[in-house]
């Protein structure tokens, strides 16, 4: 820790001034352009969080104080709440909703501060360490959790977040913001309503790192036998019944992509690894290719799909919200991997002819029918995007706050 914070000093450039007062506070600068259409026009202060992401350090007497006021022996805590109270904000707000060190710092500010997390992902961790704590083999990390306001895809967080006991104050449900700005960038391309070009989209569900729960460590090898099922059954049913399909992965480019491309190399065959390849988003043509972008890639290949298959992704979800056909598919002895909707749309048998055929069900059936199934299941893990009005809502909450 001394070691990294050492090396922040060296590399940042220092400033002997107090910051000035602002309303609005941007926690963490990873993946804020996500933001960009609820920053617009708003003034407001970037708080970076990360170690390697921070250039500039603020020094005055009035932070000092502050430092000393609010260190409880975690010199970063110490030295984001000094500035956080320097600055006064009305509201703190991140799109990073499961940052311990946000969580930590809305406990300081409590009933001072508002502050508002939007959420960017399916919250898996939350279940995993539910799961660790029954097992006994890891303290519950989720009494560590702590939101003022947080904006969330659907009803399912309200329910699952009072079950695990995580306190939040407010929830507002207002879908996906990051589905918001892919459908915002296809309506300023004049992009809306083109043909679904694939039958499958595979969604890459490349192992998530062992560090993010003690069970994985154990289960690792669990998991990926998993994903590489999903993978082997969707070439095979492709190839067998002719099925065009577009693969999606989990990371676009560097050291991270060539892990999982590694990962899959080393669990296929080489035919298998080739097909996959060879069907990967970069390598495909479709209606988006020339708008296709390293942000909105994942979004292209599921929109312009019959239907999304993955494990525990996301993208699952946010195909839904597109109102689009998906197969969720957990392999794993492990219940925490379900998917939220237990229904036709999900599948925990391994063999592949039940997985045939509950795929061949499902891309035949029409979406009217396919929905009727679900009732209003959807709405609850995911708000309708035609329907949500994620960024107007996101927008109206933040101005009340800020008023």
């Amino acid at each position: 820790m001394l070691r990294k914070i050492l090396k922040v000093f060296l590399n940042s450039k220092l400033i002997f001034k107090t910051p000035k007062n602002c309303d609005l506070i941007v926690f963490d600068d990873v993946a804020i352009n996500e933001l960009k259409l609820i920053l617009k026009n708003r003034n407001y202060f970037l708080l970076k969080n990360r170690y390697e992401n921070i250039k500039k350090i603020y020094i005055s007497f009035n932070i000092i104080l502050n430092f000393i006021k609010y260190f409880r022996g975690n010199l970063n805590t110490a030295y984001l709440a000094s500035i956080i109270y320097t600055i006064n904000p009305k509201v703190v707000l991140t799109i990073q909703d499961n940052s311990p060190k946000f969580h930590d710092l809305a406990k300081l500010f409590h009933n001072k501060v508002s502050f508002i997390a939007i959420q960017q992902a399916v919250r898996n961790d939350a279940i995993w360490n539910e799961y660790d704590f029954k097992k006994k083999l890891n303290i519950n990390k989720n009494k560590n959790f702590f939101l003022d306001t947080f904006l969330t895809f659907g009803k399912y967080e309200k329910d699952l977040y009072s079950k695990l006991k995580i306190k939040v104050k407010k929830f507002h449900i207002v879908g996906c913001l990051k589905l918001a700005n892919f459908f915002y960038f296809c309506k300023k391309k004049n992009m809306i309503g083109k043909k679904e070009f694939f039958d499958i989209c595979l969604i890459s569900d490349h192992p998530p790192s062992k560090e993010k729960a003690k069970f994985l460590k154990k289960e690792y090898k669990n998991v990926e036998q998993s994903i590489v099922k999903i993978v082997k059954h969707t070439i095979k049913f492709c190839k067998k019944n002719k099925k065009s399909l577009i693969f999606s992965t989990k990371i676009k480019s560097g050291k991270q992509f060539r892990e999982e491309m590694q990962f899959y190399k080393n669990n296929l065959s080489s035919d298998e690894f080739q097909y996959l390849v060879k069907n990967m988003y970069k390598k495909k043509k479709s209606s988006f290719s020339n708008f296709f972008q390293k942000d909105y890639s994942s979004y292209f290949s599921i929109f312009e799909s019959r239907v999304a298959i993955g494990m525990m992704t996301s993208m699952l979800r946010e195909k839904l919200a597109l109102d689009g056909k998906i197969l969720a598919c957990n392999f794993t002895n492990l219940n925490i991997f379900d998917f939220p909707i237990r229904d036709f749309l999900f599948l925990k048998e391994t063999k592949f002819d039940i997985f045939e055929k509950r795929l061949m069900t499902i891309l035949k059936i029409s979406k009217k029918k396919f929905f009727k199934r679900l009732g209003l299941k959807k709405e609850y893990i995911i708000e309708n995007l035609n329907k949500s009005k994620t960024i107007y809502k996101i927008n109206k909450i933040l101005d009340k706050k800020l008023a």
